[in-house]
């Protein structure tokens, strides 16, 4: 079927050992995988496949995948496929997920995730999808990645991303992974040398005071969020950029 990545891309051997296509298939694909998404932008299924094949090449350990991904275009053709489905959370979650992956490629994959409009598109998607703990959890994995550029770092401030992440980490105070990713986003968004005072002000008026008390509360025995949160609000060091992001996405 024309709506399937399959119809327009042929993934072939080598398969991994769940019979899913392998990255290394994958990256050999990676011009056809990104044709059939800027082709078929209105295909739901054709973008939330191909974005899973994409985050699964940078999944991998080696980061020259990440780099030779975002080197095609693939960040700039994501957000497309964001903005072209805003309310399809598959497809965005999807996305996210994959943009995420990428930007934890290192320090040229932050610059091109952030240049390439993710920050925006992926902010007005944690503002819209509020119920949807998963997605959220990936948003908040990407903020953390692009807090690691001073730059992004401050966009991400001065366009909300304290609050986005606080107000997703009190909605779902149960999901460990989102309130992990959730830490890691403020410890990162806070982490400046000498934030001013309109910053300050941003990072207060967020209510990540209350966000951490509430993942703190909530997850007592988990000794590494424990540690998370307190750096938080501690304002002390910044948590890593690829923090716990090596989470496999699903095919299909």
């Amino acid at each position: 079927m024309r709506d399937s990545l399959a119809y327009h891309v042929e993934l072939t051997e080598p398969e991994a050992e769940d019979g899913e296509p392998s990255s290394l298939a994958l990256v050999y694909q990676l011009p056809q995988v990104l044709r059939a998404m800027r082709e078929h932008l209105v295909f739901p299924e054709v973008q939330q496949q191909a974005a899973v094949a994409l985050a699964n090449i940078a999944h991998q350990r080696q980061r020259q995948y990440a780099r030779q991904t975002v080197e095609a275009g693939a960040c700039e053709t994501l957000v497309a496929a964001l903005v072209a489905h805003p309310a399809n959370t598959k497809v965005l979650l999807a996305c996210c997920a994959a943009l995420a992956q990428l930007a934890a490629g290192g320090a040229a994959c932050v610059d091109a995730v952030g240049r390439s409009g993710a920050l925006e598109a992926v902010l007005g998607v944690m503002h819209r999808c509020t119920d949807e703990a998963e997605l959220l959890g990936w948003g908040c994995t990407l903020l953390a990645a692009l807090a690691t550029d001073a730059a992004a770092r401050e966009r991400a401030v001065d366009q909300g991303a304290p609050r986005r992440v606080s107000h997703a980490m009190r909605m779902h105070a149960a999901q460990t992974s989102l309130q992990q990713h959730g830490c890691n986003a403020l410890a990162n968004l806070a982490a400046m040398a000498a934030p001013s005072r309109a910053h300050a002000k941003a990072l207060a008026d967020a209510h990540t005071a209350a966000a951490l008390a509430g993942a703190m509360r909530a997850h007592m025995k988990n000794v590494p969020l424990l540690e998370q949160a307190r750096c938080r609000a501690r304002v002390g060091g910044r948590a890593t950029a690829r923090g716990k992001v090596r989470a496999r996405v699903a095919w299909g």
